[in-house]
């Protein structure tokens, strides 16, 4: 399992910068427009333009439950499915070099066209054991996408009671996909994981057993259709 320790002067993200590093985070030689947009209920979704085809979202929402707590949630990997809009599958995968390997995939309709996103993450945990930590993820493969990689960054907040749930996606497309349409079902798509989220964690308590890791990853799931390149 791939687990990284930062000392306090490394942390990239500290609570009080948190989201004006988030928000000036730039590409190198990309000219970067950004807009904001509130969903129904409120929450922010602010969308970058990094480059031609590609965008950077970044969202975040406060959840009543301490970070050891998200965090237990947002690693059961093989559970995420079970309550994430539109996820279909979410599996650990074997890893070559003992890391963790992550398998997701869904379908979702976008005005008639049915845009179907199949990837292969590679998850790096940093600072799993600190209150503030963050969970990076970046393609290893995707039919779909050239590029897919960000962070969800946990932000002790209240005392370390609660804490502010930051999402931050890098995201470009393959071929003929149009990136208007990627840039629209992921900025609907955000507000509805985080929220879902939210409502899961708020439901279930610290020693709830059923967050228990269920297994090391890639042990005893069976092979996926989508090939995988090691």
């Amino acid at each position: 399992m791939q687990t990284l320790v930062l000392e306090k002067t490394d942390v990239l993200r500290s609570r009080d910068d948190t989201r004006s590093l988030i928000s000036s985070a730039k590409v190198p030689g990309a000219a970067v427009c950004h807009h904001s947009q509130l969903d129904r209920e409120g929450l922010g979704v602010e969308i970058q333009r990094t480059g031609g085809n590609s965008r950077r979202i970044i969202s975040s929402i406060d959840i009543q439950r301490p970070s050891s707590l998200v965090w237990k949630v947002l690693t059961d990997y093989n559970r995420l499915a079970d309550f994430i809009p539109n996820l279909a599958v979410s599996r650990l995968r074997p890893h070559p070099s003992g890391g963790i390997r992550l398998e997701q995939s869904g379908v979702q309709s976008v005005m008639g066209f049915a845009f179907n996103a199949s990837v292969v993450l590679d998850m790096t945990e940093v600072n799993s054991d600190q209150l503030d930590k963050e969970l990076r993820f970046d393609l290893h493969q995707s039919r779909e996408l050239k590029e897919f990689r960000g962070t969800w960054f946990l932000q002790s907040i209240n005392n370390n009671k609660d804490t502010r749930l930051w999402y931050e996606v890098n995201i470009a497309p393959k071929g003929l996909v149009p990136t208007r349409l990627v840039e629209w079902r992921i900025k609907e798509d955000v507000p509805a994981n985080l929220k879902s989220v939210k409502r899961r964690i708020e439901k279930v308590m610290e020693g709830d057993i059923y967050y228990e890791p269920p297994m090391s990853p890639g042990r005893q799931l069976p092979l996926s259709s989508l090939p995988l390149v090691q």
